[in-house]
């Protein structure tokens, strides 16, 4: 998962992909997609599955200590495994491991189960899991071996199953870019059209070990593609439809991030960027109705055994929490705004979308912390449930609204009650400091001077 602006579509540096490119793409008359889809239905009501909040984690200083209350995640990914190697590292090697991973390797049982029990919310575990891939181990880096994807399954399964944990994410991106000199309308893309067999093996063999040495307790395969994986010749678009992939799968997170700008919250859900073609079809789906779609098209032949519903069940929405670079309507959500993502959340629910969970990329100290985090996951939950969280509103100098920070005064205050002022004190800067969270005296002068001074007292 690629944390930065410039690398929009996630593509190396040297590739012809602009952001003026997605800008122009974006001025593009949007298209509704499919006239005779299903409508989405909300679901409300008894056995409405629990929205699922899956945060990201670099670090585990962002989620510990766990602050009152819980975290509030489904879910947390540990980042990452990354497979760098020349070869397949051997049953005792950790030389895949990195980041939060080698935390988590080191970590006391004790403490892991900790973790497990405090951040998740209402006294409920945490399912914790590792994530494989990353922007670092690209398909398309020359230095990502032949690897036969069966041994890589089944090593990357033996990781987890080795460290404890509940599942894996995997993260493998880079199967197909944008032909050199391209149109941006003539969707000209080279293909590594060994993507969806190398996906479908690989995850079918972490399934066949997972359910091996957990006959009882289903441990959990999710995938994170980029939405671009969703055009009608890549990778993704084939795997969804194939029923043993679909069947071992539990859910994706798609990346909505560093990838397109989006004209307004509509497009998330039903509205693609790009027109359809001649035929009237969308080859390249920017939206989860679009995606969700061409998905239940696909099965059409092998007798329609996917639905709207069953589709829109698995798919998560992506947002960049600190850095990346996530357009909508001319905001650029990437400071961890909870109200902000909040309110995008909110127009797929009245739209009646059934969204079934978010996640965000990524959580990392200083600029992220326990507190912030479950400030997001309350955000968000509220809104996914269809009963989001009201702000009260003050009005800047230039007259644009601004969340209320409570009293003026000496030192920095949090604008939310459960984020404390040490919190605020060590975390804002000039450059970050999230409306919804601090108030405008958190912003220190210079930033540097404060974490000494917060290393100091502790």
């Amino acid at each position: 998962m690629l944390a930065l602006l410039g690398a929009a579509l996630s593509l190396p540096a040297d590739d012809s992909f602009s952001i003026a490119d997605v800008r122009a793409a974006a001025n593009l008359p949007p298209a509704k997609h499919h006239k005779n889809a299903p409508a989405p239905s909300a679901g409300k009501g008894k056995g409405k599955a629990e929205p699922m909040l899956v945060n990201y984690i670099m670090e585990l200083a962002t989620v510990r200590p766990a602050p009152e209350g819980g975290l509030g995640s489904t879910h947390l990914i540990l980042a990452f495994i990354e497979p760098l190697t020349e070869t397949i590292p051997g049953s005792d090697d950790d030389e895949w491991l990195s980041m939060s991973m080698l935390e988590w390797r080191d970590a006391s049982e004790e403490e892991r189960d900790t973790l497990r029990r405090t951040l998740g919310r209402d006294g409920k575990p945490v399912k914790i899991m590792a994530s494989i891939g990353g922007s670092r181990a690209r398909h398309d880096k020359a230095k990502w071996p032949d690897w036969d994807p069966v041994e890589m399954g089944n090593r990357a399964a033996q990781y987890v199953l080795d460290l404890g944990l509940d599942g894996i994410d995997i993260d493998l991106e880079g199967w197909s870019k944008w032909a050199a000199g391209r149109e941006v309308m003539k969707q000209k893309w080279i293909i590594d059209e060994r993507g969806p067999s190398f996906m479908k093996k690989l995850t079918l063999a972490i399934r066949e070990k997972f359910d091996a040495a957990s006959p009882n307790e289903r441990l959990i395969i999710s995938h994170a593609p980029q939405i671009p994986d969703f055009h009608k010749d890549k990778t993704y678009t084939s795997l969804l439809s194939d029923r043993k992939f679909w069947d071992a799968t539990d859910f994706f997170n798609l990346q909505f991030y560093n990838q397109f700008s989006f004209p307004t919250n509509e497009h998330i859900f039903n509205l693609d960027i790009y027109p359809p073609n001649v035929d009237g079809v969308v080859d390249t789906p920017t939206c989860f109705e679009s995606i969700i779609n061409m998905t239940v098209n696909q099965t059409k032949s092998a007798g329609g055994w996917l639905t709207y519903k069953d589709v829109a069940a698995k798919l998560l929405l992506g947002f960049p929490c600190i850095g990346g670079s996530m357009m909508i309507d001319g905001y650029n959500h990437q400071e961890c705004d909870a109200a902000k993502a909040a309110a995008v959340v909110t127009t797929g629910v009245k739209m009646g979308y059934p969204l079934a969970g978010v996640f965000e990329w990524s959580a990392r100290p200083p600029s992220v912390m326990p507190e912030m985090l479950a400030t997001w996951n309350t955000e968000i939950r509220a809104a996914i449930e269809g009963n989001p969280i009201k702000h009260k509103m003050k009005l800047r100098a230039d007259g644009s609204e601004q969340e209320q920070g409570g009293e003026s005064g000496g030192g920095c205050k949090a604008v939310d009650a459960t984020v404390t002022t040490d919190w605020c004190v060590t975390t804002c800067t000039p450059i970050y400091c999230p409306e919804n969270l601090c108030s405008a005296e958190c912003k220190p002068e210079d930033p540097a001077l404060l974490r000494q001074q917060a290393a100091a007292k502790a």
